[in-house]
């Protein structure tokens, strides 16, 4: 009897829908949220500069600010240190005003995130993979 009584109770602690198990993905979920918001609060501060440019030189492109890496490095307080990463899509450059921007983003707890969004819609970010090893 009482070795059915451990068993049950070391599933219940360990096992896939354990204890342990339910605070990992907790700890998972929150700190998703935790990068997603602060890569949000990045790309919002990119587009305000880029409106602010916009309106002295209508020429300016979105690409020099969303794909600069100095936004996501003021705005990004949880990533470790230089764990931020920015993939510039095919002819995306300073002058482009669309095309694809991925962001891999690297927490204090060394584990990566990734997203990616267009520059046309920054709004829209796209949840790809994490958290990975690398």
């Amino acid at each position: 009897m009482l070795l059915i009584l451990a068993g049950v109770s070391i599933s219940l602690v360990v096992g896939q829908n354990g204890v342990l198990g339910k605070a990992t993905n907790a700890v998972n979920a929150n700190e998703k949220a935790i990068v997603e918001q602060e890569i949000k609060l990045s790309i919002e501060d990119a587009q305000m500069a880029y409106y602010v440019a916009w309106t002295t030189n209508q020429s300016v492109g979105k690409g020099k600010f969303f794909g600069s890496i100095d936004y996501y490095k003021n705005n990004c307080i949880s990533s470790a240190t230089n764990g931020i990463i920015i993939e510039l899509g095919s002819g995306v450059n300073n002058d482009s005003n669309s095309g694809e921007i991925t962001i891999k983003y690297k927490t204090k707890s060394n584990v990566y995130y990734t997203y990616k969004f267009n520059i046309q819609n920054p709004e829209n970010l796209i949840y790809i993979s994490g958290p990975t090893n690398n």
